[in-house]
């Protein structure tokens, strides 16, 4: 369905004609039902059309309803890059949000909808939308949350209540759904359809349920009756002993920094062999897909022999057969299945497993990986933060995780490590407890410089030739390097990397990623006229390549761990100008591996662009940052070193 993808792209002209008349006839064949095979059919029809048409958004959207009636898989990516450009639209967020659910793939799903959602709770309309797309992903806590604090500012408003009350009694919450009636404000009435649902809703309250209710509080509840849990550890592994079986746990294995680490040290571990060995690693997550591009360091494990198992293509174990206590059965009923499905799975595999240590990476991993391995009586969990505490990044905020953090604190065997101090100051100042409990690993990047170039920096050869065809004149180059999400800011990368050229005409700007936001990051690159100046290469398997060709790395993230991208660039002996964000204060030296910005929230593009021309106009400072950017990145992040470490974390 390429022609879609393609029309979902096409920018809006006044030169082509409307596709008015074909959005008519559209309408009446979705009306008619069409089976996949028909549905198919008229897609393909439409598609020879649609390069003489000019874009429309409702016209966009019936294709994409068509094509859901095909069935085809593909329909994800298209739901998920039309909900990108139509952020506002219900259709895209539902469809987009209902496929998530279908892929298993909630936390992915929630942290796209909050993100396009900054002011639910408070407007209307962007509250209507959040409501939508967690009503598709079944996330039933989160909108009691948001509901709670809307109804709190806009206590008259009755179309969000009305759906908040059917919501309710979806979930036979009865009561619930009676007592959200009964807070509307008097001399507010509701209509005489909603009178009689509210009826129905009292008598229906007086039956017996099928369901127990869900509630956010419950896995914190869990948890907290292992509070006073016997853990007895296993000993350091003697010599020609069996090793301690480790599970390493997250949700998938894509691009980002945090997989990267976690699949390095794996197969770094299963390295060693014979009696020497103390460590068994394996690697579990959610899901390592392709076609969800959550696989990208699979290969890396694979190739080192470290077994890597699925959760998603588990299905869900019998809960009484591998539950026996009736309470913690009844805590897991009252959580939802998108939750007490995996933590089922995890649990089953780590028991089968007869794991000793599960090392959990990054918070969604978290609430699931703790749980189950309290059900499964592994005796140590270790919970590995990598950046700030999802209080300060709502679009990580679970309902469950205030609940199940703060039972965790005072468990036998749980341990907790991060890779800066800064996010471990984040978690204890949240949870009330000492920053002496965190053990803080760095990430450990080898010293690339000493190895030759994949292969597959063929292809970002010619990408870089094409570049600077098209920018003969400029002789310094900054590389940005980083997902298009909300919070690396691409838009605003690149409205300052054009307004820095079109002052500093020797100076070309090139992103290396891809991610949500990169469609609208192309179109702000041409809206600003910028396309022979700054330039997109897409996502690169030889990263050190294009620092290779970078004066300078500029890094403009609102919030971050410890970024490894920074890292990279100060062991290739690229200066960075970053943002404050996260851990980047702990590991670029201001004016001396680089120049940190003095704000990460809202940096000034006039800060930036000075900063930019003193670093990018002295040579010798820049060598000079280069040199030593390189010498104490390599000396600090030492894959040896930084596996050392991670090793006495679980001999101690």
């Amino acid at each position: 369905m390429q022609f879609l993808q393609h029309y979902l792209n096409k920018e809006i002209s006044d030169t082509l004609p409307s596709p008015e008349a074909l959005l008519a006839q559209l309408v009446t064949q979705l009306k008619s039902n069409p089976k996949p095979e028909e549905a198919m059919a008229m897609l393909e029809e439409y598609g020879r059309h649609l390069e003489g048409l000019s874009h429309s958004e409702l016209f966009a959207i019936s294709l994409l309803s068509l094509a859901e009636r095909t069935r085809r898989t593909e329909c994800f990516d298209l739901w998920h890059q039309a909900f990108v450009r139509y952020p506002a639209n219900t259709m895209a967020c539902r469809m987009a949000m209902r496929w998530f659910n279908r892929r298993k793939d909630l936390e992915s799903g929630l942290q796209m909808l909050l993100q396009v959602t900054p002011l639910r709770g408070k407007d209307k309309k962007e509250t209507e939308l959040a409501v939508l797309g967690l009503s598709e992903l079944k996330l039933f806590n989160e909108i009691d949350s948001l509901m709670t604090q809307f109804l709190d500012e806009h206590p008259r408003e009755q179309a969000l209540r009305n759906r908040y009350i059917l919501t309710l009694a979806q979930q036979e919450r009865y009561e619930d759904a009676l007592a959200v009636a009964a807070d509307l404000p008097e001399k507010s009435k509701f209509s005489e359809a909603m009178q009689a649902r509210l009826e129905e809703i009292l008598e229906k309250s007086k039956l017996p349920r099928k369901n127990l209710p869900l509630r956010a509080d419950a896995l914190g509840e869990l948890v907290a009756t292992f509070q006073n849990r016997t853990v007895v550890e296993r000993q350091m592994p003697q010599q020609g002993g069996a090793p301690l079986k480790v599970c390493f746990f997250t949700g998938q294995l894509g691009s980002g920094g945090a997989e990267r680490q976690l699949s390095r040290i794996a197969a770094e571990m299963n390295s060693t062999s014979g009696s020497d060995r103390l460590i068994e690693p394996y690697v579990c997550v959610r899901h390592a897909k392709p076609e969800l591009k959550s696989d990208f360091f699979a290969p890396v494990l694979e190739q080192a022999g470290v077994e890597v198992i699925q959760l998603n293509d588990m299905p869900e174990p019998d809960t009484h057969a591998l539950i026996q206590d009736e309470l913690l059965r009844t805590y897991l009923l009252e959580t939802h299945q998108g939750l007490r499905e995996p933590i089922l799975n995890l649990a089953q595999v780590l028991k089968r497993n007869k794991t000793d240590i599960l090392y959990v990476w990054q918070d969604g991993a978290v609430i699931i990986g703790v749980v189950a391995a309290l059900l499964a009586g592994v005796p140590k969990v270790i919970c590995n933060f990598r950046g700030m505490a999802p209080c300060h990044r709502p679009e990580l905020m679970r309902a469950e995780m205030p609940a199940i953090y703060r039972a965790m604190i005072d468990v036998p065997g749980v341990a907790f490590s991060a890779n800066s101090r800064i996010a471990a100051n984040s978690y204890a100042e949240w949870l009330g407890f000492s920053i002496d409990r965190f053990t803080i690993i760095p990430n450990a990047v080898n010293d690339f410089t000493q190895l030759p170039l994949p292969k597959a920096a063929e292809d970002d050869r010619s990408t870089w030739d094409q570049i600077v065809t098209r920018s003969p004149e400029c002789d310094r180059t900054i590389v940005g390097i980083f997902r298009y999400d909300d919070n690396k800011r691409p838009l605003y990368w690149v409205e300052v990397a054009a307004e820095y050229a079109r002052r500093n005409p020797n100076a070309r700007f090139v992103i290396v990623g891809r991610g949500k936001l990169q469609q609208a990051t192309e179109e702000r690159i041409r809206e600003l006229g910028a396309e022979n100046r700054v330039f997109v290469a897409g996502v690169s398997q030889a990263v050190p390549f294009w620092l290779e060709k970078a004066d300078l790395l500029m890094h403009l993230a609102q919030m971050e761990g410890l970024p490894n991208v920074v890292i990279e660039a100060q062991i290739a002996g690229t200066p960075v100008l970053s943002t404050p964000a996260g851990g980047v204060p702990e590991i670029v030296e201001h004016d001396l591996t680089g120049h940190v910005l003095s704000d990460a929230f809202d940096p000034s593009m006039e800060e930036i662009l000075e900063a930019l021309s003193s670093l990018l106009n002295d040579e010798a400072r820049l060598s000079r940052m280069a040199e030593r950017a390189r010498q104490r990145s390599c000396e600090h992040h030492n894959p040896n070193k930084i596996l050392a470490r991670t090793q006495q974390l679980f001999l101690s």
